[in-house]
């Protein structure tokens, strides 16, 4: 629910439906479905310019990365692209987002190389898109 939310962007609903999300985790031991909250959480809150909150996003990415969680990197990945953008650091973001795009696509996740697709064609300069 929280992810739907978010690609919506009614993040004021995701955030709440992470966070319940979050707290049943954390009561029964699903480690791994927390650790997607926290970096979802992650995400919104350094969205909103929350102190904390890229360091928890890049935190679950690594996270993810230790354990070998493919679609939990990649998810990260696409969360952490999307923020550079937001942020207004486009080259980064480009650089995170075809990174994420390849990791997508090696693991099979058409919908996140989609949408990687379709942020990086806003990073790139109007003069190199083809008329």
């Amino acid at each position: 629910m929280g992810d739907s939310l978010v690609r919506l962007h009614d993040y004021p609903r995701a955030y709440a439906a992470l966070s319940q999300s979050l707290a049943a985790c954390e009561q029964c031991g699903a480690e791994r479905l927390a650790s997607q909250n926290r970096m979802y959480l992650g995400y919104l809150d350094a969205a909103k310019g929350v102190p904390g909150g890229e360091t928890m996003l890049r935190s679950g990415i690594a996270h993810a990365e230790e354990r070998g969680y493919a679609w939990d990197v990649v998810n990260g990945r696409y969360l952490l692209g999307l923020l550079l953008e937001q942020l207004g650091l486009v080259s980064a973001a480009a650089s995170e987002l075809a990174r994420c795009r390849d990791q997508a696509v090696a693991i099979g996740n058409r919908l996140i190389a989609d949408d990687c697709e379709q942020v990086l064609a806003r990073c790139r300069p109007a003069s190199s898109v083809p008329a």
